[in-house]
């Protein structure tokens, strides 16, 4: 199967891949695809401008250093709320996809509630402890504020996780790529910020306001504060909610732990180039972001369905996709690598090595495909939980021995690494359960 569509590629040059991607894409079945992920796909590219904007503006009027401390105050933001959120945002994801909306609206103000205490819990703890962290865990005393900041956040960003993937559950592609936690609505209230005051208000800004907007138009579109709330019990949602906890927020720990321990070993001017590398690499994410909002929902259906054959040709149909769109995005930056770095400025151009690493790491991504959505969908959230744990440790373990080694080039390779055995495990798993690899060449 490998050979055959290495030969169907083979010799095509530029023109001819693209040829071939055109009348890829208006095949029948992956039309219809494209189509229905088209908006979230316009939605992340307009994401990614806006970020390349802030992170432009951030370099070019504050500095690397100031950009660093600002990509770390965000990655611990995402760290904690893994802890608040408690995987609660996946349970409503499954849940409003599949179950009446009494049952979903029992289930979501239960989840407002368990993440309001947590996040008081976490919120008071980093208020207090912020000068400890910031002086003596990551040497630098400029970070108190930013970890002032982030500890009002934390709430905030909590609801914001659990509304937004409500959306995605109810398959409205449109709000869901709006109100996203880091997407389209968020740098818009980060650039306003900017714009009047400075990043640390930016921040804020950013956050609360694109959780308000979120909670219009979740409790606009479900309608659920129309119907009466039928107990699910929180002991079942909980038994639900474990595996995702140490799951699928692994996500977040393996993209953003790299940057919280280059900050312990390094400067926080490495800590932007390093974060530059990783926006650039965000462009690979497209289309894997795209085809994932509208996959994930699908997936629980033919799952409840038992529906395995639809499963295995959206899967197969989904990664082709992935694949063939993003390789363009990946070849344009590994062969300008060093260019596209310089642009941000001439303190960053060093990072294209990083860069390079860091788009491959991406590639693996998407032509292993929805991989993640598939386990967690269909009930396999355990197993989810017990290869994104491995990973995790993986990343940890490779990170505190190739930074002190090899600088921001060390923290690629690691996250790398991780990439790599987390897909391949995964794959394994669902080979396993459903009798299909997710690669669409196998």
């Amino acid at each position: 199967m490998i050979k055959k569509h290495y030969q169907k590629l083979k010799g095509l040059g530029i023109k001819g891949y693209f040829k071939y991607l055109f009348s890829f894409m208006k095949d029948p079945d992956h039309n219809e695809l494209i189509k229905k992920s088209g908006i979230a796909f316009i939605f992340k590219i307009l994401s990614v401008i806006l970020a390349f904007i802030v992170t432009i503006y951030i370099t070019r009027v504050y500095g690397a250093e100031v950009y660093g401390l600002y990509s770390l105050s965000i990655s611990l933001l995402f760290i904690i709320c893994i802890l608040t959120v408690s995987g609660l945002d996946m349970v409503l994801l499954r849940f409003v996809a599949s179950e009446s909306k009494k049952i979903v609206k029992n289930i979501y103000f239960k989840s407002l509630g368990i993440s309001f205490v947590l996040g008081i819990i976490f919120s008071v703890l980093l208020f207090i402890f912020s000068p400890f962290l910031a002086v003596n865990i990551f040497n630098n005393i400029e970070l108190i504020t930013y970890l002032r900041v982030i500890a009002f956040m934390i709430i905030p960003f909590s609801f914001l996780a659990l509304n937004s993937e409500s959306l995605r559950g109810m398959k409205d592609i449109f709000k869901y790529a709006l109100v996203y936690k880091n997407g389209f609505l968020f740098y818009v209230f980060v650039l306003i910020g900017l714009f009047f005051y400075d990043v640390k208000i930016a921040i804020i800004f950013g956050i609360v306001g694109v959780m308000l907007v979120s909670f219009y138009l979740w409790l606009k579109k479900s309608k659920i504060l129309k119907f009466k709330s039928k107990n699910f019990e929180t002991k079942k949602i909980f038994k639900i909610a474990f595996p995702l906890l140490l799951g699928a927020p692994m996500l977040i720990m393996i993209n953003k732990i790299d940057t919280v321990m280059l900050s312990y070993f390094l400067d926080e001017a490495k800590v932007g180039i390093y974060n530059v590398a990783l926006r650039i690499g965000s462009l690979m994410t497209f289309v894997l972001y795209s085809i994932n909002s509208i996959a994930a929902p699908k997936f629980s259906y033919f799952y409840k369905k038992k529906d395995f054959n639809s499963m295995k040709k959206l899967t197969k149909m989904s990664t082709k996709i992935i694949t063939f769109l993003t390789l363009p995005f990946f070849l344009v930056i590994i062969l300008f690598p060093k260019f596209i770095m310089s642009f941000f400025g001439p303190e960053f151009s060093v990072g294209w090595v990083t860069l390079i690493i860091v788009v491959i790491g991406q590639l693996i991504n998407a032509i292993s495909g929805p991989v993640v959505y598939l386990l967690n969908m269909t009930g396999k959230q355990k197993d989810f939980r017990n290869i994104m744990g491995v990973s995790v440790l993986i990343n940890i373990i490779l990170n505190a021995i190739f930074i002190p080694l090899f600088g921001i080039i060390g923290a690629a390779i690691a996250s790398t690494i991780s990439y790599i055995y987390w897909n391949i495990v995964m794959n394994m798993k669902i080979k396993k359960y459903y009798g299909f690899y997710t690669f669409f060449f196998v």
